[in-house]
């Protein structure tokens, strides 16, 4: 059975920015929910292209937040203490790249 590295003494300057990054996502994606319910039943008479558009950017800000949710927990919780876990990208290897491109 193969053992993780051991766990290093700046453990907070490698696990704070993951776990915070997800958390400020977090709190993010929930002004986003407020903005498309104000949008919903503010801008009833909006053209149907334009509302395929929100309900698309927000489908695809709910899958990102999803696959980070993912990785938080293949890091910090089926990978607890373990540093291999830690320096694996899992889901964000995927949802990095592919979504991220769509809007820059």
């Amino acid at each position: 059975m193969s053992t993780s590295p051991p766990i290093p003494a700046n453990i907070a300057e490698i696990a704070a920015p993951l776990l915070l990054g997800d958390v400020w996502n977090w709190m993010l994606y929930g002004v986003l929910i407020v903005q498309l319910y104000v949008y919903t039943y503010n801008f009833l008479g909006d053209k149907k292209l334009l509302k395929l558009l929100v309900y698309a950017v927000f489908f695809l800000e709910t899958l990102q937040t999803a696959l980070s949710g993912a990785d938080l927990y293949y890091w910090f919780v089926s990978g607890f203490g373990n540093m291999d876990h830690l320096a694996n990208p899992y889901a964000s290897a995927f949802d990095v790249p592919i979504i991220e491109s769509l809007f820059h």
